[in-house]
């Protein structure tokens, strides 16, 4: 049997599968109580809300299910950083066509996690920067860590 070994990546990839989940269950929450939102087109896809929710709690599920049984730290945080280039993609995609939020009055699918949805913006963006930005310094940190080790054990070998 394999002894158990903890780093600080298995603990940002776990964290960060934990928060996807939650927004995932934010949104099926969402589709389930039918928010009048939903029948509205998105404003970047132009098309329904509905399928974009649906869209995007495949890609969570997705992300969560490769992060679960994937053995390899860099699967995991590729997984991790392509969703959150996804995420991150649409949320400047918002910004650029001047999307400044939905009327409260029609149902908000982040009311469980926010009250106020400018609150819920910020923190989504933040969200987005943080899934896209931690994979890409994890993993180029761990291939400089890989190409010193490299270095080190030709020096050695040239020494010995």
């Amino acid at each position: 049997m394999r002894a158990f070994k903890f780093s600080i990546v298995d603990a940002f990839c776990w964290v960060a599968c934990g928060v996807i989940f939650l927004t995932a269950v934010a949104k099926v929450q969402a589709l389930v109580s039918g928010a009048k939102l939903l029948v509205y087109s998105d404003p970047v896809f132009g098309v329904d809300n509905r399928i974009v929710l649906q869209g995007a709690v495949a890609l969570e599920m997705a992300t969560i299910v490769i992060c679960a049984i994937s053995t390899k730290s860099v699967l995991r945080l590729t997984a991790i950083g392509a969703f959150g280039s996804i995420v991150l993609a649409y949320r400047l995609a918002l910004i650029v066509v001047g999307f400044k939020g939905w009327c409260t009055c029609l149902g908000n699918y982040g009311q469980t996690l926010f009250e106020d949805p400018s609150v819920q913006s910020k923190w989504l963006m933040i969200l987005a920067v943080l899934l896209f930005a931690v994979p890409i310094l994890f993993l180029t940190f761990s291939l400089f860590d890989r190409k010193k080790r490299s270095l080190h054990s030709e020096y050695s070998m040239l020494y010995k």
